[in-house]
C-alpha cells in the first residue's frame, strides 16, 4: 500500500508476518515483527509484501473501521497524529522522512536523539509528550509485547525470542516479562496456546 504525502506524522509497528518499507529515495528495507516505522508529516512511502517501486503500489484508503486480521499474513499496528499549533519546530522538520527501528538493536536515548538531531533531554521530553510514556518504558513495553506475540505464535526457544526482542539473555527477558505480565514466559506460552 502506498501512503501519499499527508500532513500528519505517524507510525507502523509490524506485529505479524514480513514486509518491505518502500520510499521514493532509498532501496526497499525488509521489515520483521517488532520493527517500527516512524513517518514525518509530508513523507510519501509504502508498505509492501515484496520490494517494489513506490509508484507501483496501490494507494492506501484511510477511513473508519479496520480489516479483519485473523487470517492476514501481515499485520501492522498503525497510528497518526497532527501538529496543530503552528509550524513544526525546526528539529521536527529536520527528522528523516522515515525512520525505522528494530527491537533487537540496543537503542539508547543518545543514539535516538542523535538520529533525530535533538539534544538527549529535549528528545526524551518530546518523546514522552508525543507517546505519553518515557522512552525506556515505551521500548520495554514494545519489546515485551513482541515477545508475548512470539511466545503465542511461534515455537522459537526462549533464548531466541529474547535475542529477537533485544534482551541479551533469556534470564533478563524472563525477569522483565514476569514483572510486566505477572507470569513467566513459559506459563504465558502454555496458557495462550490452549
Amino acid at each position: 500500500m502506498r501512503y501519499p504525502s499527508y500532513p500528519i506524522s505517524g507510525f507502523h509497528i509490524m506485529i505479524r508476518g514480513e514486509g518491505w518499507l518502500i520510499t521514493p529515495s532509498e532501496p526497499p528495507r525488509a521489515l520483521v515483527p517488532g520493527d517500527v516505522v516512524f513517518t514525518a508529516a509530508g513523507a510519501a512511502y509504502g508498505l509492501g509484501h515484496a520490494p517494489a517501486r513506490l509508484e507501483s503500489l496501490p494507494t492506501a484508503e484511510l477511513g473508519p473501521g479496520h480489516p479483519a486480521v485473523e487470517d492476514a499474513d501481515t499485520v501492522f499496528l498503525c497510528g497518526a497524529y497532527w501538529i496543530t499549533h503552528g509550524e513544526a519546530h525546526p528539529y521536527l522538520r529536520s527528522l528523516p522522512a522515515v525512520l525505522t527501528a528494530g527491537p533487537a538493536k540496543p537503542w539508547t536515548a543518545q543514539q535516538l536523539s542523535d538520529h533525530a538531531g535533538l539534544p538527549r533531554r529535549e528528545f526524551a521530553r518530546r518523546f514522552t509528550e508525543v507517546t505519553g510514556r518515557p522512552l525506556r518504558a515505551f521500548l520495554t513495553e514494545s519489546r515485551l509485547a513482541l515477545g508475548a506475540q512470539l511466545l503465542h505464535d511461534s515455537d522459537l526457544t526462549l533464548a531466541a525470542i529474547a535475542r529477537q526482542v533485544g534482551y541479551s539473555t533469556e534470564f533478563a527477558f524472563s525477569g522483565a516479562f514476569r514483572r510486566a505480565y505477572g507470569v513467566s514466559p513459559g506459563r504465558y506460552r502454555k496458557a495462550s496456546t490452549r
